[in-house]
């Protein structure tokens, strides 16, 4: 127990009245206990047979050379994220109960809560918009206060702040000063807890980054979750965006969708669920336990989750729609953020494996460890494989033996993959790839270059959404286009030339030649999603992608004035990606199909 609590100073609420409505979003039983588990087992099991059958086919070669080993190599690597999440989801669907329901807490009796808002230098407007939402709540004003924590220092924002105060007595502005030593989320969030823990401390604290615009039952659809279950302390929702474009050639909301939608209701179900960084709810006695957010990683939300969960607490994960903010609209600003998450997710496996923490299981190290290598795998080893790749279609040479039975279990593998993928996409309303192990792959050099800057102490800093900061030298233009996209373009030209010349080199211009090449499909598949991966940056700069001003996005709410994401807006997210790249895949696997089948 805290030591406000043991003072008595922090009301609490004596009997929630809470009502259960529904379902949470996320999977349906059957999905995963039955779909997404067989798909798992099923694409395992081929992928290692396929893996098997190539090793073996390379060891018995009559014309064996290194750039088989090399070939092989590559699609191996490019398979590790894949079959580690193949692991991880059969896991995780062993243990799965069944999802959470929605609730909701109703009445006056409800708890009091510090809400705490985040700021680094976003817009002004962005910010005004979020801090009426708060203001707004459906929630007793005397139960709650809000808190403009304010790194940015930012004279108009404090202006406003102070003229809404006069409004809404239980809004305040406060901020650490220019003489800052830690720049950090959780270095800010820890100032504000310090803070609104001097005067009649809250039971709860809730936290929502600038540009997040709550729900006005945000509150509401969390506090029960944690008021129900002793154990439970933390309950987070997932981030949503507003500004995605219907037709999202950038990808920038891939990665949330895959983890709202797939793995965080999977996690929730098993009790392993995580702090998503924004809109979460938590007992103030429980970050008062672990010492405060912690401000030694870039990643302090999943830090957060681990030091809670290594206490015997958990954090559950509310998969409901509560929270709309901004999602990176440049190329620059994605790649930023990004590349924050690649740092973030290495200093996740070195705590894992070297942070004495009492409490934490072996069991959560090894979930922990999982989580983050397969996303750090990727960005080391795929750029160095796409490297090597090009270097050898450009040879020209065979880059694998002709086998019959390697041909056959490469198609099984990828209709393997892609019965795995249909599960997972069923999951997210096909708003992520079937093929997902491939999505934002292009990111990887980006990534790859992020984590060499970590040996010489060059880590990307916090920044924000909206944060408007002095550009890198790929920013800089150079004959009227950025150096950013001049290596983009050339990177698709010269994946395209390395495939035509890799269909070329055929000697005696044979099918059974041509699939010992780029003709293999699980060549094929790989370099034509490495070539849809080059056109996404591409596409977004030269393409018909048109950002939509921010005003048009939102609506004012009559009764309070408040401004909130439109319908349209919201729909938007929600509409399902195009798979031109899948389809294309399929029809090369069924042309290869044929010729087996017809030649057998």
């Amino acid at each position: 127990m805290a030591p406000d609590e043991e003072k008595g100073q922090i009301p609490a609420v004596s009997r929630p009245d809470i009502a259960h409505v529904g379902s949470a979003r996320g999977p349906g039983d059957w999905t995963v206990k039955i779909g997404l588990r067989s798909a798992s087992t099923l694409a395992s099991v081929a992928s290692i047979a396929y893996f098997y059958h190539r090793a073996v086919s390379i060891y018995g070669a009559p014309d064996f050379n290194w750039v088989y080993v090399v070939v092989f190599l590559i699609e191996l690597d490019f398979s590790v994220t894949r079959i580690l999440n193949y692991v991880l989801v059969h896991w995780i669907a062993r243990n799965y109960s069944s999802r959470r329901q929605q609730k909701l807490l109703i009445g006056m009796d409800v708890p009091t809560i510090d809400i705490s808002i985040t700021c680094c230098g976003e817009p002004l407007d962005v910010a005004l918009d979020t801090i009426q939402a708060v203001c707004n709540l459906e929630y007793p004003t005397d139960r709650y206060r809000v808190y403009i924590l304010d790194d940015g220092n930012n004279s108009q924002l404090k202006a406003r702040v102070t003229d809404l105060g006069l409004v809404y007595p239980y809004l305040h502005y406060a901020a650490r000063g220019k003489e800052v030593k830690t720049h950090s989320k959780a270095a800010n969030l820890n100032f504000g807890m310090t803070l609104t823990g001097k005067d009649k401390p809250s039971e709860y604290m809730a936290v929502l980054d600038v540009d997040m615009i709550p729900e006005p039952k945000w509150l509401r659809k969390l506090l029960p979750h944690i008021l129900e279950d002793p154990q439970t302390v933390m309950a987070n929702p997932p981030q949503h965006f507003y500004n995605v474009p219907r037709n999202d050639h950038l990808g920038s909301a891939l990665e949330w969708r895959y983890v709202a939608d797939v793995i965080m209701p999977l996690q929730d179900a098993i009790g392993a669920a995580w702090c998503t960084g924004s809109g979460f709810v938590v007992k103030r006695s429980a970050i008062v336990e672990i010492g405060g957010y912690p401000e030694e990683c870039l990643q302090e939300d999943n830090l957060t989750s681990n030091l809670l969960a290594a206490r015997g607490m958990k954090v559950a994960f509310v998969n409901e729609q509560v929270q709309w903010g901004l999602a990176p609209e440049s190329l620059a600003v994605m790649v930023k953020q990004r590349c924050r998450l690649a740092v973030g997710n290495i200093s996740m496996i070195t705590f894992h494996l070297f942070e004495k923490i009492e409490g934490l299981t072996l069991h959560s190290r090894f979930h922990g460890i999982m989580a983050s290598m397969i996303y750090v795998w990727s960005m080391f080893g795929n750029t160095i494989s796409m490297i090597l790749l090009l270097g050898l279609l450009f040879a020209g040479v065979p880059l694998m033996p002709f086998s019959r039975t390697l041909l056959a279990l490469s198609i099984l593998d990828f209709c393997a993959q892609v019965c795995f993928g249909l599960f997972e996409t069923h999951l997210t309303a096909r708003r992520t790839h079937v093929l997902s192990h491939f999505q934002l792959i292009w990111m990887d050099p980006y990534r790859f270059g992020t984590a060499l800057g970590l040996l010489s102490a060059r880590c990307p800093s916090f920044s924000p959404t909206g944060t408007k900061k002095s550009g890198s030298f790929l920013s800089k233009p150079f004959m009227g286009h950025e150096i950013r996209s001049i290596f983009h373009i050339a990177g698709l030209l010269l994946l395209i030339a390395a495939g035509m010349s890799s269909v070329i080199s055929v000697p005696q211009k044979t099918i059974p030649e041509l699939l010992t090449r780029i003709g293999s499909p699980a060549i094929f598949i790989l370099w034509a999603a490495l070539v849809a991966n080059s056109m996404v940056p591409v596409y977004f700069t030269y393409g018909k992608s048109q950002l939509v001003p921010r005003e048009s996005l939102l609506e004012t709410h009559t009764a309070t004035g408040v401004r909130y994401p439109s319908k349209q807006a919201k729909e938007n997210d929600k509409a399902p990606v195009k798979e031109h790249h899948l389809l294309v895949c399929m029809a090369w696997c069924a042309i290869v199909a044929a010729f087996l089948f017809l030649t057998a």
